[in-house]
């Protein structure tokens, strides 16, 4: 007892006799310097969670929770010491001043004021303040204020977030940490919706015509799903924090909820209004591609890597089934395929989904179900009683984006090519090209025009009435002095 009370003492000793040191040098040591929730957690998830999160754990460290955090690696030495930094294995990493070995690995080294603030809150005790030591540490912060966007870009960004106004007269693309607001006539910039994500990866705008949704974030570090105000031309509200990029989102048929996806294979359901939780789901084992609501707003499903698509009841959340048949083995469609690509059937109950291999697959969720056997005798049940739908499409490579205007299909991909695509009856046609990947395919509400977007950071506007017309440009804010000129070109 005498010997702990003097190690006690001798720590707080040298605590308070290191902090005289750092006001004698001029550093300001004040509670803040070393809170948590301010300080520690922010420095944690901006520099370490992309190698030792939930689902990357380098050296089998993660540092996703504070439980975690106090959790031993793979080395089996202690990561954080209590009142003693120097044998604290986090910190003797992030000091190190061998590059090989310092931590982030490959990145920039924290900085001075960085670095202190974590060995003083090492020092005071590794104090969390009565935060959930098994909770997310992204999800503990809350959102985050994102800096602000360029007034001019010097290269346009490669674009997979496209999505038409209620009225068809404007085009909402993704920016650097904004979405872009273009006039469909003109293709003159008309808004920026500031204070959002870094990446846009998705963009879905609320039927009123007044709000736009949107999903993105950094991947293996942080995601969001916002609300942007368009009067106020900025972000109003947060939906969800994830703890990687938010890859996708939805409304359901009536715009009171929405559905998101993330690269962290999470799904969750939000009311719009009130911005609750409906219910989350983790059952996919790779990131999220796609997520929609059934016409009949009876159904959620969500499109994967892992080559499924999840069908869950919309009210409760709980799975319901999940569909196959992009990884068949038996016959003429057979294939192993990451699934890119969702949308509902108007007035049915069906979805149509796209990704690897030659077709689009369109399929009913109660069919499914019942076509979903045992491991034994599941390919032959598939094989023999499938329902799917098939429509070769004739692209190259794999499908990434699909659009939907009454009976014809439009899927574009890696290949670059635009593909008018009918469903019922006739062959599919080229309606378009660019010259590198397309990312993001959107048809207007009136069903005149798809707007086509990639890695090119342009928009392609196309009149699909019967003319195949078009027109494009650079969807960006371009510096005049830097980077290409803005086009408009006409076909």
């Amino acid at each position: 007892m005498h010997r702990n009370r003097l190690t006690r003492l001798t720590a707080r000793r040298l605590q308070a006799f290191l902090c005289l040191c750092m006001l004698a040098f001029g550093c300001s040591v004040t509670h803040a310097d070393t809170s948590f929730a301010k300080v520690i957690a922010p420095i944690i998830v901006k520099n370490c969670i992309a190698c030792h999160g939930e689902r990357t754990a380098l050296g089998g460290y993660r540092m996703h929770t504070i439980e975690a955090m106090l959790r031993p690696g793979a080395s089996g030495k202690l990561p954080i010491k209590t009142l003693d930094p120097t044998r604290s294995l986090v910190y003797q990493r992030m000091s190190h001043t061998n590059v090989t070995l310092r931590m982030p690995q490959g990145g920039d080294p924290l900085s001075a004021q960085d670095l202190s603030a974590v060995r003083l809150w090492i020092l005071n005790g590794v104090s969390v303040e009565g935060m959930d030591v098994k909770g997310s540490l992204v999800k503990l912060l809350g959102s985050r204020t994102h800096a602000a966007s360029p007034s001019a870009y010097s290269a346009p960004p490669p674009l997979s977030a496209v999505t038409f106004s209620p009225d068809s007269t404007r085009i909402a693309t993704g920016g650097y940490r904004e979405v872009l607001i273009w006039d469909r006539v003109t293709g003159h910039l008309v808004q920026r919706l500031s204070g959002l994500p870094d990446r846009i990866r998705a963009i879905v705008w609320h039927p009123d015509g007044k709000q736009i949704v949107v999903a993105g974030g950094i991947p293996g570090e942080y995601g969001e799903v916002a609300v942007a105000d368009i009067a106020a031309g900025k972000r109003n509200r947060v939906l969800a924090t994830m703890t990687d990029l938010a890859t996708s989102v939805s409304f359901s048929p009536d715009a009171t909820k929405v559905v998101m996806g993330c690269a962290d294979a999470s799904v969750a359901c939000v009311n719009f209004s009130k911005g609750s939780i409906l219910w989350t789901s983790k059952v996919h084992t790779d990131q999220i591609t796609g997520v929609m609501f059934s016409s009949d707003s009876a159904f959620v499903a969500s499109t994967g890597r892992d080559k499924v698509v999840k069908v869950y009841d919309a009210a409760t959340g709980i799975l319901f089934t999940t569909y196959n048949g992009h990884k068949r083995n038996n016959g003429e469609y057979r294939g192993q395929d990451p699934v890119f690509g969702i949308l509902p059937v108007p007035n049915q109950p069906d979805f149509m989904t796209v990704g690897g291999g030659k077709w689009i697959l369109r399929w009913n969720p109660e069919k499914a179900k019942s076509e979903t056997g045992d491991a034994g005798d599941m390919e032959t049940r598939f094989f023999t009683q499938g329902h799917t739908k098939y429509t070769k499409h004739d692209l190259l490579g794999d499908v990434l984006a699909v659009a939907l205007v009454g009976e014809i299909a439009y899927c574009a991909g890696e290949a670059g090519t635009i593909m008018r695509v009918p469903l019922s009856s006739g062959k599919p046609a080229i309606i378009g090209q660019q010259k590198d990947w397309i990312f993001g395919l959107a048809a207007s509400p009136d069903g005149n025009w798809l707007a086509a977007v990639g890695s090119l950071g342009t928009i392609q506007l196309i009149d699909i009435r019967g003319t195949a017309e078009y027109k494009s440009w650079i969807a960006a804010p371009v510096s005049p002095t830097r980077g290409p000129k803005p086009r408009s070109i006409q076909k």
